[in-house]
């Protein structure tokens, strides 16, 4: 049957369009596999693709070749600073779940943690607080050289010469191996979660702690007030440290060992360094060095020091002293180890240095022999710029500290004999095995006339520092510091007024007069100690007098001194400059400068040395007045046991009206002390006593009396009568 209307073209023109896409297909893999030359992409390369796996097989071979080489070439090690480029502390968080904690990264003497389970808790180990805290007041001038060498310390003193200054100095004992039993200890018992602060956080693989006390902090408590007024609620304040006793080098930014720390403690990785700082820097943070002064009674130890000022019992002085130079004996020796120094310097040895049985040297410093024979540790490690520079600093101080006690001892009959065996032990102890770390610390802000209670707690590191805890201690691993438990308050101490008065006698009518009059004795501080002048008052009179100032007391010439001080002497100066003195030859008697380099090589450098009176040229005032602001208002008696005792009304620095007792003067304290005090001031004054040699024995034989013959003397024919 014929299709109506489609032509033939249309009818077949789906096989045409079939036919040529079939022969187009055809045509292409015919071109693509027998045309062209098949190839692959091998790294920036094309290959072909019999040759794709050549360019493995060409590495494979180099580094057989490699493995092969007995002298393989090495890459260089990096050079790294461990304060500024060596960070390894614990980077990613700790993981949940059965990981373990590997601790922080590796450091200097920094140990693998022990595999303790990251589930498991530490406890934060509680610093025991200090027993047997004791305080002590103080009271004279400091060194002119003081306020040149710690300039932060010139607003401490007065703005002119004499500086008089009060203080307090705090002491305590600490007990190390209470402390590391506490490390040791499972703080919840054998069944409880918690597990012992592992042994290689607090202790490292050189058995040196790993855990160092960084500083002595104080808080002191408001008693009374300096007029005489309690205050109306407790008032307790932190003891900031004093200046220039921190043991940090001078040009430190941070005032303190603790803030330095808070400062550079970013990682694990950093604590090792900072340690190996801290124990550079010796015994200074535990136990700083008092500053030098030039009149008053010398600082002692707070558990030493003297009750009364004037007290004459130079056997217990000589033992104070002793104690003293027995404690900066070990102070230097540990700073001369740490120098590296090798051990007691030139011009300082003691006779028992020299005797044949000193073992290797009476002092010497841990890196020699001391009393052990020769016996030698490992060599000092290495210093940088400001870890030296802070050790000499505190090994100048504690040097020139000693050259005083020695001669204090010496005039006193006393003779050095260096440190005992004992002390040399004590000094090998590591502070975590020592059960008796003698601390103390002073108060340089104490104002006259208040009464004050003091308290102290130790500050160490925390080892668990930058450790990879579970997250719920992650706190405990960012705490940097431990401090520790405080102790508990001293007794009150007194600081005496700068002026103080007395009553010492009062009548209602004057034979002479005719009306009320009260006779009284006031006291002035100046120039280490307590000047008096006594006098009659009526009624309305300002209880003011003026103290005469003897004519021996020099100030000194401070522009002299700085230049000194420039040039590097150290001025050994006193406030006395007697007409002897002046006649002196410039180098010879008491008071000359002495230069440094002098001193260690005993040889007489280009810097001369000056005499007392060149530096104390500046003649002090003739009088001083006492300016105490109180007034006698009247007298008044008082009736008792058959007679009438009269008492003086007066209105003190309070401004409170009170009636003084002359009676009660004698069994004041603090009349005691300042009486004490007045007469230690006269006796600096007296000339020194010159001791005549004792006469040696005739070493003639003496006769033998022979007895007369016949009798038997005088008293034999009596007794026979």
């Amino acid at each position: 049957m014929k299709l109506k209307g489609i032509k033939p073209v249309e009818q077949h023109v789906e096989k045409a369009v079939l036919g040529v896409c079939g022969a187009a297909f055809v045509g292409a893999l015919v071109w693509q596999l027998f045309l062209t030359k098949s190839e692959v992409k091998v790294g920036p390369a094309s290959k072909p693709i019999s040759a794709a796996f050549d360019p493995a097989r060409d590495e494979a071979r180099k580094l057989e070749s490699k493995v092969g080489n007995a002298s393989p070439e090495l890459p260089e090690v990096p050079k790294l600073a461990i304060r500024d480029a060596l960070r390894l502390g614990v980077e990613l968080p700790a993981t949940s779940g059965q990981a373990f904690a590997l601790g922080a990264g590796p450091g200097v003497r920094v140990g693998a943690d022990t595999g303790k389970p990251a589930g498991a808790a530490v406890a934060l180990p509680v610093v025991p607080a200090p027993a047997s805290v004791v305080a002590a007041t103080y009271r004279n001038t400091f060194h002119p050289v003081e306020k040149l060498r710690t300039p932060a310390l010139a607003a401490l003193l007065p703005a002119e010469q004499p500086f008089d200054k009060a203080s307090v100095s705090v002491e305590g004992t600490f007990d190390g191996v209470a402390f590391r039993s506490v490390l040791e200890s499972d703080p919840d018992g054998p069944t409880g979660p918690a597990t012992p602060v592992p042994i290689n956080w607090w202790r490292d693989p050189a058995g040196l702690p790993a855990v160092e006390i960084l500083g002595v902090e104080m808080e002191r408590k408001t008693i009374r007030n300096p007029d005489g007024t309690v205050p109306s609620k407790e008032e307790v304040v932190v003891v900031p440290v004093s200046p220039g006793r921190s043991g940090l080098a001078a040009e430190e930014t941070v005032p303190t060992v603790i803030a330095m720390w808070e400062r550079d403690a970013r990682s694990a990785g950093d604590i090792p360094p900072l340690l190996d700082e801290v124990r550079a820097i010796g015994p200074v943070i535990t136990r700083p060095t008092f500053y030098e002064t030039i009149a008053g009674p010398d600082w002692e130890r707070p558990r030493e020091a003297a009750v009364a000022i004037g007290e004459n019992d130079e056997a217990r002085q000589q033992r104070s002293v002793k104690r003293q130079l027995a404690e900066l004996d070990k102070d230097i020796a540990e700073i001369e180890g740490k120098l590296g120094s090798g051990g007691r310097r030139a011009g300082r040895e003691t006779d028992r240095d020299r005797g044949p049985a000193s073992g290797g040297g009476g002092r010497g410093g841990r890196s020699q022999g001391g009393g052990r024979g020769g016996e030698r540790e490992a060599a000092p490690q290495e210093l940088n710029d400001s870890q030296r520079k802070a050790l000499e600093e505190n090994l100048k101080r504690a040097e020139e500290r000693r050259e005083q006690m020695v001669k204090k001892l010496e005039s006193l009959g006393g003779k050095d004999e260096g440190p005992t065996q004992d002390d040399l032990d004590a000094l090998e102890t590591p502070w975590l095995d020592n059960a008796k770390i003698d601390v103390w610390s002073h108060d340089l802000t104490v104002q006259p006339g208040a009464v004050y209670q003091y308290r102290m707690r130790l500050v160490v590191n925390n080892p668990m520092f930058g450790r990879g805890l579970q997250d719920d201690q992650k706190a405990l691993a960012e705490q940097k510091l431990l401090r520790g438990t405080w102790s508990e308050w001293t007794t009150p101490v007194t600081i005496d007024r700068d002026r103080e008065f007395f009553v010492t006698s009062a009548v209602d009518t004057d034979p002479v007069t005719g009306r009320p009059k009260a006779m009284a004795e006031v006291f002035v501080f100046y120039y280490g100690y307590y000047r008096s002048q006594g006098g009659s008052f009526e009624p309305g009179d300002k209880l003011n007098l003026r103290v005469n100032l003897p004519d021996e007391l020099k100030l000194a010439d401070m522009k002299v001194l700085e230049e000194l001080f420039n040039k590097g002497q150290v001025p050994g100066i006193a406030p006395i400059v007697r007409p002897q003195d002046r006649d002196a030859q410039p180098g010879g008697g008491r008071g000359r400068v002495v230069n440094p380099e002098d001193r260690e090589t005993g040889r007489p450098g280009q810097n001369q040395p000056v005499a007392a009176e060149a530096l104390m040229s500046i003649a002090g005032p003739k009088f001083v007045a006492t300016g105490v602001d109180s007034v006698l208002l009247g007298v008044r008696g008082v009736p008792g046991d058959g007679q009438t005792r009269y008492q003086a009304v007066v209105r003190d620095l309070a401004q409170q009206v009170v009636a003084l007792a002359p009676d009660d003067v004698r069994s004041n304290p603090a009349y005691r002390r300042l009486e004490a005090s007045v007469k230690a001031g006269k006796d600096a004054l007296a000339e020194p006593k010159v001791e005549e040699e004792p006469k040696r024995p005739d070493p003639r034989p003496r006769p033998v009396p022979t007895r007369p013959a016949g009798g038997g003397g005088g008293g034999g024919g009596g007794g026979g009568g």
